[in-house]
Parts: structure tokens; C-alpha cells; sequence
């Protein structure tokens, strides 16, 4: 019995059909190229050419010295405000004594309550350390100088004072909601 080697059998399968191809292409390219060679010694007739188009000038542009605005800085939305007074009222005051509530992160500070006598209300502020303060309008808490600007039996309302991406310092609204007892 013949013992046949498979993994060769494939390749022996494969040989006499690329030999007939090859063939057939090479036969291909041996064909009478008599007419391409006239074609080619045929003398082209000349044709003008256009001419290269002239165009104008652009006319330059001339920019001032001095820019209305940044360019490098993006545009702002809503009304342009004047940056003098805007800076001045949100600047942070370095003079101003710091209370106790100032050296705590705002998320940190819990406001577990509010004290009412007459129109005056306090809020009742738990500090990280489980201490309770006592604020009313117009104190500061948290670490951004935020100002207390109304209490309500729900919540405190603070305006901050924070850089904003250009540096300048501006006034945002945050609040600090009631929180229910452990």
C-alpha cells in the first residue's frame, strides 16, 4: 500500500494551474505592437496654450495696535460687563479677620438646623470635627469666602468669591441644603 503525504498533496494540486496561467500572460505580452509604435511616431499638432492667468493684488489688511479685545481669550455670552467694577465687587478682602467656619471646605460643613427670634435666623453648621456654629446673615464659611446671603428653614444661600479660568475673581451663588440627623 502507498502511503501518500498529505500536507504536499495541496501544493502539487496548485503547481499545473499557476504554470497554465503564467503561460497564458506571457503569451499575452508577445503580441504585434506595431501600432502602438506608429501612434507613437506620429507627430502631435501644435495647439496655443493659454496663457498663465494674471490675478490682482489683495488688498492688505491693517490691524491696530491695540486689540478691543484679547484675542487668545474666548468670547464671552450674555452682556459685556466692565471689568473694573466687576473686580471690585467680587475682590476678596485679605484684611478681613477670618472666622471660624473659613478654614473648612464648604462640602464638609452639614447644616443640621435653624434658630428663629423675631426677624433674626440663625442656621446651626456642623463642622467636620462635629462641632456646632451658629451663623446668621452676613457671616463667612467655607474656603472660597463665601458669604452668608439668606437662611431658610431648607437651606443656606452663599455667594463666594472665586477665580474664575482667566484669573479674575468673581461671585457665584452656592447653597448648603438642610440635612436630616444620623
Amino acid at each position: 500500500m502507498q502511503r501518500r503525504n498529505w500536507h504536499t498533496l495541496p501544493t502539487q494540486r496548485l503547481i499545473w494551474p499557476t504554470l497554465a496561467l503564467t503561460a497564458f500572460f506571457v503569451a499575452g505580452c508577445s503580441q504585434d505592437m506595431t501600432d502602438l509604435e506608429r501612434k507613437i511616431a506620429e507627430p502631435v499638432p501644435e495647439q496655443e496654450i493659454d496663457p498663465i492667468p494674471t490675478f490682482e493684488e489683495p488688498e492688505a489688511v491693517r490691524f491696530p495696535r491695540v486689540l478691543p479685545r484679547d484675542p487668545f481669550r474666548p468670547l464671552g455670552f450674555g452682556p459685556e460687563r466692565d471689568e473694573e467694577q466687576e473686580l471690585e465687587a467680587a475682590a476678596i478682602d485679605p484684611d478681613r479677620p477670618r472666622e471660624p467656619l473659613e478654614q473648612f471646605q464648604r462640602d464638609s460643613l452639614r447644616f443640621v438646623g435653624t434658630l428663629g427670634r423675631g426677624d433674626v435666623r440663625h442656621a446651626m453648621i456642623q463642622d467636620p470635627e462635629q462641632q456646632i456654629h451658629l451663623v446668621t446673615t452676613g457671616n463667612y464659611m467655607g474656603r472660597s469666602s463665601g458669604r452668608v446671603v439668606e437662611i431658610s428653614p431648607e437651606r443656606i444661600v452663599l455667594a463666594e468669591k472665586v477665580r474664575d479660568r482667566h484669573g479674575d475673581v468673581v461671585e457665584r451663588r452656592a447653597e448648603i441644603n438642610l440635612q436630616s440627623a444620623d
